[in-house]
């Protein structure tokens, strides 16, 4: 199996358990009526077009300077041993060819996001139709 399989599986996995999970605990804590159900989907919907947006914010390199901070205090702690990087520059570089060879399989958000809002649709229309 080749990585890019492996993460499109993963992604597939951990797309399907937050929708799932988010609709769960949204639902079946407020109430069992087409209502409550529009309103789950939808922030299912909402939790699962987040998500990529998250990971495209971190991936694209704005948070590389606040982690090279971080590593550089962790190893200013440790004595003997050789800094990692020599400075931001070469860290962010490094970070860059590391996310340019795995790239983020994010499509399984996306469609489950288009399911979700396409079943809060189709909850609300119910809601108001069926009473």
């Amino acid at each position: 199996m080749t990585d890019r399989a492996r993460n499109t599986i993963i992604s597939w996995a951990v797309a399907s358990v937050l929708a799932i999970a988010v609709f769960c605990f949204s639902f079946f804590f407020r109430g069992l009526t087409f209502k409550y159900a529009s309103d789950a989907c939808f922030f299912a919907a909402v939790v699962c077009l987040a998500w990529p947006v998250f990971v495209w914010t971190y991936r694209s390199g704005v948070f590389d300077t606040l982690n090279y901070a971080m590593v550089s205090l962790v190893y200013s702690f440790k004595r003997h041993s050789p800094k990692p990087y020599a400075d931001a520059y070469s860290y962010k570089e490094v970070q860059k060819d590391k996310r340019e060879r795995s790239k983020p399989v994010l499509y399984p958000y996306w469609i489950y996001a288009g399911v979700m809002l396409t079943l809060a649709i189709l909850f609300l229309v119910l809601f108001y139709n069926v009473q």
